[in-house]
């Protein structure tokens, strides 16, 4: 019980932390969008990461994996909106990330933010990638992604 409180304080520290960082990068790129190639690119400049095509059936889905564990921390869909939670069969790309446990609540009441597309909506999100506006805070959200899938 007290570890569990430990880490929750832990996450909370870090999520002000970054939240300090993105105010500051913030201004700079409000009113910016990003596409999936865009999300890609960016993915393999800045993590050590592997791109993955599993499926034949589904072939613009992709994985990234952490290179030297190959646990998901990433995964990109295309989706109809229904599929995560909205009333329309529109095509969407989104972008599923694994999230502090305690910040999803506060997340998918965001606009483009959504319980996670066939993941465990407990410890996954989904965010729409072209909607989505905060280009800074998927960028941190990503990054948390990266840190928890490294936890062992």
């Amino acid at each position: 019980m007290q570890m569990t409180k430990i880490n929750t304080l832990k996450a909370k520290l870090e999520w002000e932390l970054c939240l300090k960082v993105y105010m500051k990068n913030h201004l700079e790129n409000k009113g910016k969008m990003m596409n999936r190639n865009d999300l890609i690119k960016y993915l393999q400049q800045e993590y050590i990461c592997d791109v993955d095509y599993p499926w034949d059936k589904y072939p613009d889905y992709i994985i990234i994996r952490r290179r030297y564990n190959q646990k998901w921390f990433v995964g990109i869909f295309t989706v109809k909106g229904y599929q995560v939670g909205l009333e329309t069969n529109e095509l969407m790309d989104v972008v599923n990330l694994k999230c502090e446990i305690d910040l999803i609540p506060n997340l998918i009441h965001e606009k483009g933010i959504y319980p996670a597309y066939h993941m465990n909506k407990r410890h996954w999100i989904s965010v729409d990638i072209e909607r989505y506006e905060d280009i800074e805070k998927l960028k941190m959200i990503v990054d948390m992604s990266y840190r928890l899938v490294g936890k062992r």
